[in-house]
């Protein structure tokens, strides 16, 4: 996923969080790094009058890559230990599998103990280890008391020659990712950016792929361990550590505990294919299914990082890459008019090409073309063919540089300043580059600036992307080719089992009416065996919450009489009381969201919106599992309708049916249960009334 970004970055440095891949992964650009000489001894006066940091480079045996930053005013290390395989290096058609892989790794933890048994002993000494999937490098990154660094290096040490990767672990940690690609799908945000990379460099471009539900699915334990054993080895690594020790005492406790890793060979190269040639502008449409704002993306081919015009445009695009920082009369309209709330240009290159000129804008609107519109003229004055205006007067500028000297101020020390250090050592360029990038940016003024920006940022014709929600026509005039793509959700599973539930979709209202439908509220009466009378029960859906409120009352008291409301979110559940919302216990919370999420409505409009849950035929059983492992099945009756839906059952649930005995029809043809019988849990439920809504108030899901 492309995220938009208006601070211009590099790719480099995994993510901070395990597992979490980007489409380029980022590194702070820090232009007031350590003067680097020789690559031994060198020295850079510390802030605020601390003893000087030295950096000492050493090459290890086998072709790996030490970095030493020793800084007397630390008080403890930071490392990180970087194997040259990262997403780019990815198998064909395994795309994920490195964030997979990271997971797996950080959690089943090696051969001889898990995963929490060496986190525990890290956390015992105050020590903690991160193992993060990037663009480029798959990355250890550990931290520990100056006394603890042995123990850090060898856990290290210890996952890269004996990696386990429990089958249970890698079924998790494939489960996240796929978890994430679902989210991802409904978020315009997200189709967007990865779309607009997708027509800028094709789908299976190295730098800026992304996983696929197929190529995450695909992904199976013995492809990490043929990955690991191919990828992690001393002529793919580049270690870096920070702190106080001494260089002599690094050495000997990195050499200790990463010698003699297995044998790989070099990383290949990779290349990116350039951005795509466009003679005219390129825009794509895609509608989105359950997004609620349309976003927009413009896009055309970047600068180097080497490039004489990158200081500058570092500058353009600290200045315009969000509009709503800025003092841009046209951007305040804007704002005003409601046309958006967030715009803005800026330029992201990656350390290996050019990478790419972006612009984005978000709009509530029904017509995209206005907000693309004003984007349009954001850029354009940004540019000599633009008028000068405020933002490249003097002050503006200053403003800009000294934004940008604080940020990389903050990170000229510690991890930053490390992982600054490495990522020039593996990219081959100039141990003062940020320093000659920041003395260029320094001296650049308004005209330099606008000149750098007519040779880039004014070029044409543009790829464009409009993500769009159900409803909205986007009409977009202007010349050039246009093209839809689909984004439309498309049930999974076997040939049989898709033809069974496309009956039962048929006889209940329809596909599309299920995956439209958002809320749903029920009124009626529950029969338990325990009690002769009946309570009143109503209870609020929020389908894409997911929430719940649920109601209940005697059958002959009065609205609002000894009334019990209960309230459930992912957040979690509570009762309310005469003194506001109290927790439910851990136990009723887990059992209410294990029901819920096998309750017919439910199910039927996640099979309807949700990629994570396919279906499968048994005999008569339609079974529907997420991720694949079993979450519910159902029996269809001969006009098509489930009769019943049942659940295996788990840990702490016990196996359970629900029985449908009638049916009735809401405003809109939904079709939905009217009479329910839950015999394992010794009741039924009778529904005298159902609505769809298109939202609930959040209130009633508050209080």
């Amino acid at each position: 996923m492309l995220v938009v970004n208006p601070r211009p970055q590099p790719s480099g440095r995994p993510p901070r969080r395990p597992g979490l891949r980007g489409a380029s992964a980022a590194l702070l650009l820090a232009v007031l790094p350590l003067a680097c000489a020789d690559g031994s001894g060198e020295s850079s006066a510390a802030p605020g009058g601390e003893p000087p940091a030295t950096v000492v480079r050493e090459e290890l045996d086998g072709g790996g890559h030490l970095l030493m930053v020793v800084d007397p005013s630390a008080t403890r290390v930071e490392g990180a230990v970087r194997f040259a395989a990262g997403s780019a290096h990815e198998p064909a058609g395994r795309a994920g599998l490195t964030e997979v892989l990271a997971d797996a790794l950080q959690y089943g933890g090696p051969m001889q103990r898990s995963g929490l048994e060496l986190h525990d002993r890290l956390a015992a000494r105050d020590a903690s280890l991160e193992i993060a999937a990037g663009t480029e490098f798959v990355s250890f990154d550990f931290s520990c008391p100056p006394q603890a660094l042995d123990e850090a290096l060898a856990a290290v040490g210890d996952l890269v020659r004996h990696p386990h990767y429990p089958p249970e672990f890698v079924d998790r940690a494939r489960e996240r990712v796929l978890e994430r690609l679902a989210t991802e799908a409904r978020d315009p945000a997200s189709v967007a950016d990865q779309v607009l990379l997708d027509e800028a460099y094709g789908p299976d471009a190295p730098f800026t792929r992304t996983p696929t539900f197929e190529s995450v699915e695909a992904v199976e334990r013995d492809d990490l361990l043929a990955f690991h054993r191919s990828s992690f080895g001393s002529a793919r690594m580049w270690v870096g550590v920070t702190g106080p020790l001494p260089a002599a005492e690094v050495r000997a406790a990195v050499a200790g505990a990463l010698a003699d890793l297995p044998a790989v060979g070099p990383a290949p190269t990779v290349d990116q294919p350039p951005f795509r040639s466009l003679e005219q502008r390129y825009l794509v449409l895609i509608e989105v299914p359950g997004a609620e704002r349309t976003e927009i993306r413009v896009g055309a081919p970047g600068v180097s990082i080497d490039d004489p015009d990158y200081p500058a445009l570092r500058l353009w695009s600290d200045v315009h890459g969000n509009a709503a920082d800025s003092r841009s009369e046209l951007a305040s309209e804007t704002f005003a008019s409601g046309l958006t709330d967030r715009m803005g240009a800026f330029f992201r290159p990656r350390w290996s090409d050019p990478g790419e000129f972006l612009a984005y804008a978000t709009t509530d609107s029904e017509s995209p073309h206005r907000a693309l519109g004003r984007l349009s003229l954001w850029i354009a004055d940004a540019t000599l063919s633009g008028e000068a205006g405020a933002l490249l007067q003097d002050d503006v500028l200053t403003a800009a540089r000294d934004h940008l000297r604080a940020a990389e101020t903050r990170a000229a020390g510690g991890r930053e300043r490390l992982e600054r250090l490495l990522d020039l050592d593996a990219h081959d360029r100039p141990r003062d580059f940020w320093e000659r990038n920041f003395a260029e940016l320094r001296a650049t003024g308004a005209e330099r600036l606008r000149a750098a920006a007519d040779r880039h940022a004014a070029q044409v014709p543009w790829l464009v992307v409009v993500a769009f929600p159900p409803g909205v026509e986007p009409t977009i005039p202007g010349s050039g080719t246009t093209t839809r793509r689909s984004a439309a959700f498309a049930p999974r599973g076997t040939a049989d089992g898709l033809a069974m539930l496309a009956t039962a979709f048929d006889a209940l209202g329809g596909i599309e009416r299920w995956a439209g439908v958002r809320c749903l509220y029920l009124e009626g009466d529950v029969h338990t065996n325990n009690s002769e009378r009946p309570v009143g029960v109503r209870i609020w859906r929020d389908l894409d919450g997911p929430r719940l409120r649920l109601v209940q009352r005697g059958a002959e008291a009065a609205p609002g009489d000894d009334e019990v409301v209960r309230i459930a979110t992912p957040d979690g559940a509570w009762v309310a009381t005469e003194n506001g919302l109290q927790p439910l216990p851990d136990e009723v919370r887990r059992s209410v969201e294990f029901r819920e999420a096998r309750q017919l409505p439910r199910v039927l409009h996640d099979l309807a919106t949700d990629r994570a849950l396919s279906v499968s035929r048994r005999a008569d059983r339609l079974e529907v599992a997420r991720w694949g492992r079993l979450l519910c099945w159902m029996r269809l009756g001969a006009d098509g309708r489930p009769n019943v839906l049942g659940y295996p059952p788990t840990e702490s649930e016990r196996q359970g049916e629900s029985e449908f005995r009638s049916w009735l029809t809401t405003a809109d043809g939904l079709v939905l249960p009217e009479e329910v019988a839950e015999p394992t849990l010794g009741r039924s439920f009778l529904w005298t009334a159902a609505r769809t809504a298109e939202r609930f108030e959040d209130e009633l899901f508050e209080r």
